[in-house]
């Protein structure tokens, strides 16, 4: 058994087999396209754009778009899919807290999901990156913020996904999650299975501790940045926000 200390090296070795992304771009591209349209948008900044996948679904849709990531491998697997699709993305090495610094033209629009805020490390650079956000929308602008509803889960007690098969070039792989919530932080365990031409079945664990980022929180930093309209979501099929029950917590908000 392989433990990885980050969740780091399965975003880089298996996110892209664990994720159905036809399916997973089919269900959120009518939201995408809601919010877009609603401040008649023609630009948009990816952030965290992890392997490009919506950055290039964005491309195809006539779009402007710029990516930004911590990870410069993640930066590379981007331009690398994009250029297979002979798509002009341009793509950036850059934290929550250099957007500014990093991208000169204001955009229409910028989205962060993937969950990839509740794992920024500290709340202190989730605002900071929330507040450069705001900095490279023009006034008028849209915001995206995609994270997971940690309020689901009982604090104390583990809780798990829902297992996932995939089979990709020979090999099986069985995906589990197991989230594990304490006060402001929730432990993640990623449990891999594979299956090779030799039957046998190794395993894999990939850990990490993210941010619980509750509604009343990510909202106040989003006010605090300077944002108002402030509509909360509890998915991409656009109903509302249950704290209770809801998978996702998207919050979308306007540049004043």
């Amino acid at each position: 058994m392989a433990v990885e200390r980050s969740i780091s090296g399965f975003l880089q070795q298996y996110y892209d087999i664990m994720v159905d992304w036809d399916r997973r771009l089919a269900h959120e591209s009518p939201f995408f396209q809601r919010v877009f349209q609603s401040v008649h948008a023609k630009s948009v900044l990816d952030c965290a754009c992890g392997t490009g996948r919506h950055a290039c679904l964005f491309t195809r849709w006539g779009m402007e778009v710029a990516g930004s990531d911590v990870s410069a491998e993640m930066v590379r697997r981007s331009e690398h899919l994009a250029a297979t699709r002979s798509l002009q993305i341009e793509f950036q090495q850059a934290s929550f807290d250099t957007l500014s610094s990093t991208f000169a033209e204001p955009f229409d629009t910028a989205v962060c999901v993937g969950n990839s805020l509740a794992a920024a490390g500290k709340r202190s650079v989730v605002a900071a990156g929330i507040q450069q956000m705001h900095e490279v929308i023009r006034p008028g602008g849209a915001l995206v913020i995609q994270v997971l509803n940690f309020d689901r889960f009982p604090p104390g007690e583990n809780a798990y996904g829902e297992p996932i098969h995939r089979e990709h070039i020979g090999q099986n792989y069985i995906f589990l999650k197991t989230f594990r919530r304490a006060g402001t932080t929730c432990d993640i365990d990623v449990i891999v299975l594979t299956n090779g031409a030799t039957d046998t079945w190794t395993r894999s664990v990939f850990r990490d501790r993210l941010l619980v980022l509750d509604s009343a929180a990510l909202v106040g930093m989003v006010e605090q940045a300077g944002f108002g309209k402030i509509k909360l979501y509890g998915g991409y099929d656009m109903t509302a926000f249950n704290p209770k029950a809801s998978r996702d917590l998207i919050v979308v908000a306007r540049r004043e």
